[in-house]
């Protein structure tokens, strides 16, 4: 179940906010906690932020590409969480395509993109896509079969 903004984005730059708690820490399987309404993605297509291989991550619903990529060196440029504890999540979704994200107040490289320079870990991560969302939804979602109970606070 995601609650959030019923459609309330206005455009150009987009930053959001949020204090999460998880019961669990994350996992190997593929899971989202927040999802983006995208019409840059298309009709029906949500850009995702949850995480995979224990670390955090971007997902496209459209192509399933993630940032960073899941390699070996894409996952170390990322970062997990420690369950349990509160963590402050910020995050900026630019109509340039930049992306800047930060966990507790430190920046995570492998969640930090710009168009102009991408680096040899976000090969899956098209220059050209661009950002559009039209909602926010916090909530939890599986791919896979496990399960987590995550709080939100502003």
């Amino acid at each position: 179940m995601f609650v959030g903004t019923n459609t309330s984005i206005p455009s150009g730059d987009v930053y959001v906010r949020t204090w999460f708690q998880a019961a669990n820490a994350l996992t190997s399987d593929h899971v989202s906690f927040i999802v983006m309404p995208d019409s840059g993605l298309g009709a029906g297509e949500d850009l995702r932020f949850g995480g995979m291989d224990e670390i955090l991550l971007y997902n496209r619903q459209n192509d399933d590409a993630t940032l960073p990529d899941l390699s070996p060196q894409g996952i170390a440029t990322s970062e997990g969480f420690t369950a349990g504890a509160w963590h402050c999540l910020e995050y900026h979704l630019s109509p340039t395509g930049k992306i800047e994200t930060w966990l507790d107040s430190t920046a995570i490289a492998g969640l930090t993109f710009d168009p102009s320079a991408p680096t040899a870990n976000q090969n899956g991560w098209k220059t050209a896509y661009k950002p559009d969302i039209q909602g926010v939804y916090f909530g939890w979602e599986s791919y896979g079969s496990v399960a987590n109970t995550f709080y939100y606070g502003q």
